[in-house]
Parts: structure tokens; sequence; C-alpha cells
């Protein structure tokens, strides 16, 4: 491994925390809006998951599962986990 997967194992963490970041910042700020506005916030999701694979795969002896951290604490990836869940009790409770 050279320098160069290791810039980019690290430039890949570095996005997927960044992404992690701006989805927490958007949640938190389009909840602190005035009621009655339609304005929201659409997280984006799995983005941070790639960033974090392509992190392990290319720095994986340096850094281990670490790069796994930011899409496990990244709205957007948890919003893509929980929907399955939300959408069966949505169709459970409509029936």
């Amino acid at each position: 491994m050279g320098t160069f997967h290791t810039v980019i194992g690290f430039g890949a963490f570095g996005f997927a925390a960044l992404v992690a970041v701006a989805n927490w910042s958007g949640v938190i700020a389009s909840s602190k809006r005035k009621e009655g506005t339609a304005d929201g916030y659409s997280c984006i999701p799995l983005v941070s998951l790639i960033c974090g694979v392509i992190a392990w795969f290319t720095i994986k002896n340096k850094i281990g599962l670490w790069s796994f951290a930011p899409a496990a604490l990244d709205l957007g990836t948890l919003s893509f986990v929980a929907l399955p869940i939300i959408l069966l009790v949505e169709a459970i409770r409509k029936k």
C-alpha cells in the first residue's frame, strides 16, 4: 500500500464524515424552523457507507473498522435501514 492508497482512503473517510455531519446539521436546522413551513431536509442516503467501504478497502490495516463509524452515525444511512420497518408498520396500520 502506497501513499496514493492512503490518501484515497483517508479522503474517502473524511468525505464520509463530512456527509454525516451535513445530514445531522440539515436535520437539526430543519427542526428549528418555524411551525407551518413545508420546508424539510432530505438526507443523503448511503453515500457515507459507500465512502466507508472505499476507505476500508484502501486503508483497512491502518484504520480498521473505524472507517464505518461515520456511516453508523449518519442519519441518511440509519433512515435507509429503518425504511423497511417504517413501511411495514404503516402497511399493517392501514389494514
